[in-house]
């Protein structure tokens, strides 16, 4: 079943995650692509297939499978270096088990502050508000 891509949704949903998922990555990844919707099914044999709304399997190269960003920082920091480049990024586990992001896209550019079930769930959302703001900057630029 595919999903349509709201980015504010989906920071939304990513911040909310109480854990990684295969789901919010394949998400996040069709943000990143610039799609509209994707779905992430599980075929008999166990293997994950990434469809979009008209149930065309998306391959490789021109798709390149999503990385584990909601599970691994190693990943959620590959991911804030492609979709913005140069950014200053903090992350905190805190006593409680709660982790907090920061990310700062430019000198001039706002930090964005998000809090996380695990640092790289932290990251992601962070990443994705600051996408949002500065496509929302875009528009109004």
């Amino acid at each position: 079943m595919t999903q349509p891509l709201d980015l504010a949704a989906l920071e939304a949903r990513v911040e909310a995650a109480t854990e990684g998922s295969r789901e919010l990555d394949a998400l996040i990844w069709g943000v990143i692509q610039g799609l509209t919707a994707v779905g992430l099914t599980m075929t008999l044999g166990g293997s994950e297939e990434l469809r979009t709304p008209r149930g065309e399997e998306l391959r490789f190269p021109e798709h390149p499978w999503p990385g584990n960003y909601t599970t691994s920082v190693d990943a959620a920091l590959a991911l804030i270096e492609r979709v913005l480049p140069g950014a200053r990024c903090m992350v905190e586990r805190e006593f409680d088990g709660r982790s907090w992001a920061m990310i700062q896209p430019g000198i001039a550019a706002p930090r964005e502050q998000i809090d996380g079930a695990t640092p790289a769930i932290a990251l992601c959302a962070a990443a994705l508000r600051a996408l949002q703001a500065k496509q929302t900057g875009a528009d109004h630029a």
